[in-house]
C-alpha cells in the first residue's frame, strides 16, 4: 500500500462552517495540527459580534499550533485581538491602503489579498500584500453556480 503525504505547510485554509462535518472547532484543532501556512477565517454569513466570539476561539486554536490566523475581511477587530493577519478584497485592500500600511507597520499585520486577475495580483503586490489569494479559479460550494476561472 502506498500512503501519500501531503506537505500541508504550503497550504492555507479557508473555512466554511457549512460544509464542515461534526464540531467545528475540533474540525478547526484537527487542520491546525497538520501545520497548514496558515488559516482565513471565511465565515462571511456571521454578524460582527457572532464572527468575534468565533475568531477568539479559532484564534486560541490556532496560536497553540503555532498557525497564523487571518481574519477575513475585519481589520479593527484583527488588530484588537493582535491577530497574525487579515485577508482583505482586493477593492478595500485597495480603498484603505494608509490604514493596512500603518497597521502593517505599528501591529507586523500580515495582509493577504484576495485577487481575481493578473493585474489585481501585480497590484496587490506593489502596493504591499504580504500574500495574495487567488480565487474562484475552480467551482466551488462557497460560490454556488459560479464557474471557476480556471488555471
Amino acid at each position: 500500500m502506498i500512503i501519500s503525504m501531503c506537505d500541508y505547510s504550503k497550504l492555507i485554509v479557508v473555512t466554511n462552517r457549512q460544509l464542515c462535518q461534526g464540531d467545528f472547532l475540533q474540525q478547526i484543532k484537527k487542520v491546525v495540527a497538520l501545520k497548514p501556512a496558515g488559516l482565513i477565517l471565511r465565515e462571511k454569513d456571521l454578524d460582527g459580534a457572532e464572527y468575534s466570539v468565533l475568531a477568539k476561539a479559532v484564534l486560541e486554536i490556532c496560536q497553540g499550533a503555532n498557525v497564523p490566523m487571518f481574519l477575513h475581511s475585519h481589520l479593527r477587530l484583527a488588530e484588537a485581538l493582535e491577530c497574525q493577519g487579515v485577508h482583505l478584497p482586493y477593492a478595500y485592500f485597495m480603498e484603505n491602503l494608509k490604514q493596512v500600511h500603518k497597521l502593517q507597520e505599528e501591529k507586523k499585520l500580515l495582509v493577504s489579498v484576495s485577487c481575481h486577475s493578473k493585474e489585481e495580483a501585480l497590484a496587490a503586490v506593489s502596493n504591499g500584500a504580504d500574500q495574495i489569494v487567488l480565487g474562484t479559479i475552480f467551482a466551488t460550494d462557497c460560490k454556488p453556480g459560479k464557474i471557476g476561472a480556471g488555471l
